[in-house]
């Protein structure tokens, strides 16, 4: 069950709210209100059956307000758990909601006990700093009995208002707009339809992860827009993390059933998995009854954009990472003869030739690859190196000023989404078990 909410500063936008969605659940935050008269209460009157009436400190009459809100028969009516006297409200229409802001923690288990007996609805709300820690949230909902709402507040804690049911929460609060939200990492209705939800929230899922730069990704309205359009029940979310050896067994237990995987997680994925690419970096995982399949699409999404642009000769590939490997195994199936060229050797592990970065523009390439991260107004080539006739840069960003500096010479150029939409393609396809082209992945980008 969705629960519409918004930070509504007037009844007028309040009302329109709730005429819009007639047959959702709503969150009426009476403390963002303006102004509180009778034009209020009649609301309230009229949609009582389907509100969840709170209204949170410090607003200095909130008991008072509540009061009236339960006298007129709203559905439910959210209390703060620092209320020691709940002797005004009916325990079978009582939310008794704790919110942790500051993610300092403590034994929410215990806290959760402590509640349960007070109200019909248990609510926890913890800011959440990587997916890991949605593992303390399950421990609540295995801890206590009848019904719940338990939220990761943040970019870390989307599983828990996705995939909510996993967390045993009776409805997950979704903004009626983004502007109106009423807490971090809250999802809109927009973005709740793009995902297929409340229907998808009991499915198998896909996932991005990585670090906080995953919430940015295309992947996320196309892939989805792609599920969608196909009448396909799952949904692609971003999960923020720093340690996959500690989400990958939340993550199955949730109903993961693939992940892109993106820095700096690459080698541990391959590390981790049951049968890894040999590359010693994973850009991708595939779960099934023998553990986690890895495979590395980077390859792909690398190979098919030099191969259609007739890239031959000698290649430099600026990095060692994870986007290196995969360029370096792009280039030798493409009979390319590649060079790393870095600051730190030691990384480049996959590599037969290797020259220092200071170096790097001292030779004639005909092939330059950009695998480093450095994007944006920021480029890895000296600003007054020549360039070679083809110029790949992997780095996403809104702009390449390594892109502008080859185009300013003349040079053929190919951008990260060139090699986004094959490799997307081939991951879908890895997942899904029938080819997904990259031209229907194209045609869905924003």
């Amino acid at each position: 069950m969705l629960c519409l909410t918004g930070m509504e500063r007037t009844v007028a936008a309040l009302a329109a709210r709730l005429e819009a969605f007639p047959n959702e659940l709503h969150e009426l935050r009476i403390d963002a209100l303006d102004r509180i008269d009778d034009d209020l209460w009649t609301l309230v009157r009229r949609h009582r059956p389907r509100l969840v009436a709170c209204c949170r400190p410090p607003h200095e009459d909130r008991l008072g307000l509540l009061a009236r809100a339960h006298e007129l028969d709203a559905r439910w009516i959210d209390v703060e758990d620092d209320i020691n006297d709940l002797s005004a409200f009916d325990p079978d229409r009582l939310v008794l909601s704790f919110h942790d802001p500051a993610g300092t923690g403590g034994d929410l288990v215990a806290r959760a006990r402590a509640m349960r007996p007070r109200a019909a609805v248990v609510k926890l709300a913890i800011t959440v700093q990587d997916v890991a820690e949605l593992a303390e949230l399950r421990e609540v909902r295995q801890a206590i009995e009848g019904d719940a709402v338990l939220i990761g507040m943040g970019a870390a804690g989307v599983l828990s208002r996705t995939h909510y049911r996993a967390f045993g929460s009776k409805w997950t609060y979704v903004a009626a707009t983004s502007e109106l939200a009423t807490a971090p990492g809250q999802l809109d209705r927009a973005t709740a339809d793009l995902l297929g939800l409340p229907a998808s929230s009991a499915e198998p899922f896909y996932a991005l992860v990585g670090g906080p730069q995953v919430t940015s990704s295309p992947g996320l309205q196309v892939y989805n827009r792609f599920f969608r359009d196909h009448a396909l029940p799952h949904t692609y979310v971003a999960l923020v993390t720093a340690s996959l050896q500690r989400s990958l067994p939340l993550l199955a237990d949730l109903g993961a059933r693939g992940l892109s995987i993106t820095m700096p997680l690459k080698a541990a994925a391959d590390r981790l998995a049951s049968a890894p690419t040999g590359l010693g970096a994973a850009n991708t995982l595939r779960r099934d009854e023998h553990g986690w399949q890895a495979t590395n699409t980077d390859v792909i999404g690398v190979r098919e954009p030099l191969a259609a642009a007739g890239a031959t000769g000698r290649a430099l590939i600026l990095g060692a990472g994870g986007a290196a490997s995969a360029a370096w195994r792009a280039c030798e199936e493409l009979g390319l003869q590649p060079t790393v060229a870095t600051r730190s050797p030691a990384r480049a592990v996959f590599a037969s030739r290797v020259v220092s970065w200071d170096v790097r523009d001292e030779d004639a390439w005909d092939v330059l690859i950009n695998a480093t991260p450095v994007s944006g107004d920021q480029t890895p080539w000296p600003p007054d190196g020549a360039m070679p006739p083809l110029v790949f840069d992997l780095a996403m960003g809104q702009r390449s000023r390594l892109l502008d500096q080859a185009r300013d010479q003349g040079s053929v150029t190919l951008g990260p989404m060139d090699m986004w939409v094959h490799q997307g393609a081939a991951q879908l396809s890895f997942w899904l078990g029938h080819e997904v082209t990259p031209g229907e992945l194209r045609e869905r980008l924003p």
